[in-house]
Order: C-alpha cells, then structure tokens, then sequence
C-alpha cells in the first residue's frame, strides 16, 4: 500500500480507539451521505 493509505488507516485507527462509548449509539435514522468538494480555478 502507499505511505498516504498507510497513514489515512493508522489515523482510523488512533480516531477510533479513542472513540469511546460512542460507538454504542443506535445508527441513524435517516440514512444520508454528504458529498463535498472544491475546484480549484487558476487565473
């Protein structure tokens, strides 16, 4: 895998050992995703 993945799962990993009882909360009850992006322009 590329050094980037590698860093990206290992952060995962960090964020979600540090979770906590969190993790114990019922899902959501509208199942919606958010999708951003930016473009950048040059002049």
């Amino acid at each position: 895998m590329s050094q980037i993945l590698n860093e990206v799962l290992s952060a995962r990993e960090k964020y979600a050992s540090s979770f906590g009882d969190k993790s114990k909360l019922p899902p959501p009850a509208r199942r919606v995703g958010v999708l951003t992006w930016t473009r950048a322009i040059s002049a």
